[in-house]
């Protein structure tokens, strides 16, 4: 029996550093596309540890909370919300569904709501560095109750992707 429990311990520990090893790649791979490069000296050293220095910032677990907690979570953390202007509360983009209400409560880095269904809701985050989240909402709000708005996924996404989407948004 020693010998399974050293075996299943050993197993462990190789996917564990698999593991390790296939998160620096995903790092490197997101950090690339932003512009810029992730070391993974320590990966293949067989401790266990990464060096991923060059990492995207830290994204809180959000997904399943309601938008308003999710949003103070990620400003504790370092993320910043999108600030559109102000004056573009009028855009296409966030004249539909849960968007003018939103906006008329301040929250200026909805992008963009659809007017049917699940009443999606896209937003923006970003870093000083400049890494961007894109931040999904689902749920039909009012005026006095935004709490139906709940996230359902939030990505790391390429700088190009998101000044696009922003940009497309903002016509």
């Amino acid at each position: 029996m020693p010998q399974l429990s050293k075996a299943v311990k050993t197993g462990r520990s190789t996917a564990i550093s698999a593991l390790l090893m296939l998160s620096c790649f995903v790092v490197s791979a997101m950090a690339q596309s932003n512009g810029a490069a992730c070391n993974s000296t320590s990966a293949g050293s067989g401790n266990g540890s990464v060096d991923c220095s060059e990492a995207p910032p830290f994204v809180p677990v959000i997904v399943g909370k309601p938008y308003l907690s999710a949003r103070s979570i990620l400003i504790e953390a370092g993320w910043q919300p999108l600030l559109n202007d102000p004056d573009l509360g009028s855009s296409w983009a966030r004249r539909l569904g849960n968007g003018p209400i939103l906006w008329r409560a301040g929250y200026f880095e909805v992008v963009t709501c659809a007017p049917t269904g699940a009443a999606n809701c896209v937003f923006y985050f970003f870093t000083p560095d400049g890494t961007y989240l894109r931040v999904v909402t689902t749920g039909a709000a009012t005026e006095s109750d935004l709490s139906p708005i709940t996230v359902t996924s939030a990505t790391l996404v390429a700088a190009e992707r998101a000044t696009s989407e922003i940009s497309m948004a903002n016509e």
